[in-house]
């Protein structure tokens, strides 16, 4: 055999062992991951019951009015208080303000 030809079989040789050794690498590490677990997960057991549940949600949104109102006042002075608490519900016809006439 010439040098050329032995230099391109070693080559050829080196290149195959380095496949098949990465090859054998990568597929033994999927072998193990796909095995199963034979250890049982560990499991609460309780009675059923009948009883009341809250549901609490928290979470981020906006609120939009379903109607809003134009509140004008009928006499001029200052307003001395507010009849009302930010979020009550108020109806048509309740005093929302009291006011100081000039």
């Amino acid at each position: 055999m010439t040098q050329k030809k032995l230099r391109n079989v070693l080559l050829g040789g080196v290149a195959l062992v380095l496949v098949l050794g990465g090859f054998w690498h990568f597929s033994r590490g999927r072998a193990a991951a796909a095995k199963p677990h034979n250890k049982a997960a560990p499991v609460r057991v309780a009675t059923v019951q009948r009883r009341d549940m809250s549901a609490v949600v928290h979470t981020l949104g906006s609120i939009v009015a379903n109607a809003t109102a134009q509140v004008t006042p009928m006499v001029q002075g200052t307003l001395e208080f507010a009849c009302f608490k930010e979020g009550q519900f108020v109806k048509q016809g309740d005093r929302l303000f009291q006011s100081v006439s000039l």
